[in-house]
């Protein structure tokens, strides 16, 4: 019997190999983010969005109102509901924003039996209204826009758009 060499020819030579390489490299590196789409997946995920069919639905933080209601509390509602747009309440925001108490209404009384018209103030609770409306007005006129920047960046950074904010004073 005659002895056959059978030569191997998808043999890679170093050459080929680094060639090939480099060409691959080469075509990663021109690629953009959008052709790939997984860096505009992986950045979005894990973060709401109420947008459908490019239509933005989002909500007010009166509709949280039954809830334990702060900045940080809010934003998480928001996530857990998948709101991905807000319109932020004034209390929320001044209150992050170490605003003093600027309640000066007091709270219809609610539940069964207890409807009706909100009572006549007394003159002690108008003058406690007015000293309340004073404080909250000095301070309005002094604050720092930093923490409104904080807490614009803070929902931001977690998905969620603040696109209105209602100032109480309004």
């Amino acid at each position: 019997m005659k002895k056959v060499a059978i030569r191997n020819t998808s043999t890679l030579t170093r050459r080929d190999f680094m060639g090939k390489t480099a060409l691959a490299i080469g075509g990663i590196a021109i690629v953009t983010p959008s052709v790939i789409g997984a860096p505009a997946i992986s950045k979005n995920l894990g973060k709401p969005n109420s947008k459908f069919n490019g239509v933005q639905i989002g909500a007010i933080s009166y509709s949280f109102r039954s809830l334990p209601n702060n900045a940080e509390q809010l934003l998480k509602y928001c996530i857990e509901c998948n709101i991905s747009a807000i319109e932020l309440m004034g209390d929320t925001g001044e209150e992050f924003a170490g605003a003093p108490n600027t309640s000066t209404e007091p709270r219809i009384p609610q539940g069964p039996g207890r409807a009706g018209a909100r009572p006549e103030p007394t003159p002690e609770e108008q003058a406690t209204r007015q000293q309340k409306a004073k404080e909250i007005a000095i301070w309005r006129a002094a604050v720092s826009m930093d923490k409104f920047i904080q807490l614009r960046k803070m929902y931001s950074d977690a998905g969620v758009s603040i696109y209105a904010w209602k100032p109480n004073a309004l």
